[in-house]
């Protein structure tokens, strides 16, 4: 067909007769194609034999070593194949200007550095402190204990502002920007103002006020209040999530205030001015309320009100008292009524006391009217289901998203001592709903998107308060279990809709109660909401700490956590669409990003031609990840894969490649 002089059906065969390059005994030519001569291996000079994502076809000028290739990574104009020692580095390639930066600058034969290469630019350093170089002053050129630089950006270095060594106003402590004459004495075992003593043995001491270990500023942290001993900043932490040292939102410890001991619950809504959280008060059944924090200059002024939403304190109806789990969401699409809140109840007087969801709209967000039935009475939106439904023994823990033009409502549903989470739907903005079954009559009905876990792990006697968590281009959720009387949240994976849901239990528990035992987080915690700003993640969660003053014994407060997102690359398969046979293995790899430390970050490959695809590893501590697919894992026709890095603190980024599989 291509007129090579060869045909599919020799022997040996033409392996594309559409190209007339490609045939047996064809040379090897830099045209894309990455087998001209039809012996089944990739051409030599078309592979990429060290992985740098560059071939011989491609410039590279060494392809058995993934430093040498024809890529100016650090836009100086010079590639590592030019003899850019360092190609990450702009201020590095042949030429430059040998610099007092600790590197080699230029790229010398040998590799010399600042004043060891003859091309160095700047003055003589004699005793090797650099304390001439880079616009320092040495005060003794002889004793490299003293040089001119401000090494630590405080103000002051060893030298002094009068250059004079072995003076007063010397810096003690050039590595540190917590030390130097004139500042303030605190709680770290340094000596911070340099004047030889240490913490409370200096007369400037700064006294810790409410006595729990940290000031003002001291001890690496800084002490957001100095009122309350069980507030100050987490010193351990236990994944990516990074707790805010002070309460977000605390309750007020005046018995006659609406709010007493109790606020918990939070959630978001964000109208295009105004930013609201929702939040429940009230410990027992019959105190029980929801207020409002929010703000209308983005945030830098709060403003405190409620209650605003409680029971109708009538005692023969079902949402008379037990109102909890406040959810709003804000929809421009119903001008009319654009807020709306969900809501559970569970009335003590009705037998039995099954809990029940009800909803409220309002055109403010403030004044809430409930929404009602042909009999004046507040409308059951969603029930519990009858005997031998997955939902029989009790919903709870609603949140409501739009997708679309779609509602959805995520829920605990319960049979008997078994629990999971539900899914509802609503195509009429939020006022109808239809629970969701993939196959109804088979297993539990409705079905659950996932289960509590097996016996022995950290989510074994129940799992709620899901929270749907989105980037705009990464879907996951994360959510609250509890086992061995201990409440932590987890993540779970849904790359293509949440009906594929998947708990990742490699990484979960991904966010717990605080471990330092005086602090207010301790003693439990759970989330109910979580967004994202510009990469970073907050997440606000309700924790307690005893106190026997207090209804009920506890405290509730709102804290804050934040995490920054990950980022994943892919490097391999470099084509998208990638072609290849079902029967053939395919490897994907790649490198992963994250800013915070102490995170392990775990991968996984899905597809959407069959959600029940699940390949995943972690990344190594370089960040480097590989999974390999086995032949047959990817059917037939063309297919998107998503690759989804997530953090310790089940934080996710994803990227996608296509599979155009034969």
């Amino acid at each position: 067909d291509d007129g090579d002089g060869f045909t599919t059906c020799d022997v040996p065969a033409d392996c594309d007769d559409s190209d007339n390059q490609t045939y047996p005994g064809a040379a090897d030519i830099c045209d894309g194609v990455l087998d001209n001569d039809c012996d089944g291996t990739v051409d030599p000079q078309e592979n990429d034999d060290d992985g740098d994502g560059q071939s011989e076809c491609d410039g590279d000028c060494d392809d058995g070593d993934p430093g040498q290739n024809n890529a100016d990574v650090d836009g100086d104009t010079y590639a590592s194949c030019d003899g850019d020692c360092d190609d990450t580095e702009p201020s590095v390639y042949p030429g430059a200007d040998e610099i007092c930066d600790g590197i080699d600058n230029n790229c010398d034969v040998g590799g010399l550095v600042d004043q060891a290469d003859p091309a160095y630019v700047g003055d003589f350093d004699a005793d090797g402190d650099d304390g001439l170089l880079c616009g320092g002053t040495d005060c003794d050129d002889a004793d490299a204990n003293f040089e001119g630089l401000d090494a630590d950006e405080d103000g002051v270095s060893t030298c002094g502002p009068d250059a004079t060594p072995n003076t007063p106003d010397d810096d003690c402590d050039d590595n540190d920007d917590d030390n130097y004459p004139g500042n303030t004495e605190w709680c770290d075992l340094k000596d911070n103002d340099c004047d030889g003593d240490v913490d409370a043995a200096d007369a400037g001491f700064v006294l810790d006020l409410d006595g729990d270990g940290f000031n003002a500023e001291d001890c690496g942290g800084t002490d957001c209040n100095d009122e309350f001993d069980n507030i100050f900043p987490e010193t351990e932490t236990t994944s990516g999530w990074q707790r805010e040292c002070d309460a977000w939102l605390q309750s007020d410890l005046d018995d006659d205030a609406w709010y007493f001991a109790t606020v918990e619950q939070p959630n978001f809504v964000y109208d295009g001015s105004r930013i609201a959280m929702y939040f429940r008060t009230g410990f027992n059944l019959f105190e029980m309320a929801f207020g409002v924090y929010y703000s209308d200059d983005n945030g830098q002024t709060w403003t405190l009100d409620g209650p605003i939403f409680q029971g109708t304190g009538d005692p023969l109806d079902w949402d008379g008292w037990g109102i909890s789990n406040p959810n709003v969401l804000y929809d421009a699409g119903d001008p009319a009524f654009p807020y709306k809140m969900y809501f559970s109840a569970r009335n003590p007087n009705i037998v039995p006391t099954t809990r029940s969801f009800g909803m409220a709209v309002s055109s403010d967000g403030m004044s809430w009217n409930r929404v009602t039935d042909i009999n004046l009475e507040t409308e059951k939106i969603l029930e519990q289901g009858g005997t031998g439904d997955m939902d029989e023994s009790n919903i709870g823990t609603p949140y409501v998203y739009i997708s679309g033009t779609t509602y959805v409502m995520l829920y605990l549903c319960r049979t008997g001592s078994l629990a999971g989470i539900c899914m509802a739907t609503s195509v009429d903005n939020g006022y109808s709903w239809t629970k969701w079954d993939s196959q109804p009559g088979v297993d539990y009905d409705p079905e659950p998107l996932f289960l509590e876990g097996d016996p022995g792990e950290w989510d074994e006697t129940t799992v709620s308060y899901p929270i749907a968590v989105t980037d705009g281009t990464t879907d996951w959720v994360l959510h609250t279990g509890k086992g061995n009387n201990i409440r932590s949240s987890g993540v779970v994976h849904t790359p293509f809709a949440v009906t594929g849901a998947t708990k990742l239990m490699d990484i979960s528990p991904a966010f717990e109660a605080a471990t330092q035992a005086d602090r207010w987080d301790y003693e439990d915690i759970y989330a109910t909401e979580a967004m994202v700003d510009a990469g970073e993640f907050m997440y606000f969660y309700s924790g307690t700490y005893s106190d026997g003053a207090y209804d009920g014994g506890i405290v509730t407060w709102i804290g804050q956590a934040t995490n920054t997102q990950p980022e994943v690359t892919l490097v391999t398969p470099a084509a998208d669409p990638h072609s290849m046979n079902a029967a053939d293995p395919v490897t994907f790899d790649g490198t992963v990003n994250d800013s915070e430390s102490l995170d392990t970050l775990y991968v996984t490959v899905s597809s959407s031609a069959d959600d029940t695809i699940l390949l995943t590893d972690f990344a190594d501590a370089g960040g480097n990840w590989s999974i390999t697919a086995p032949g047959g894992t990817f059917p037939a026709g063309q297919q998107t894969v998503v690759i989804t890095v997530y953090d310790e603190g089940g934080v996710a980024a994803s990227t996608s490649i296509v599979l155009d599989v034969s």
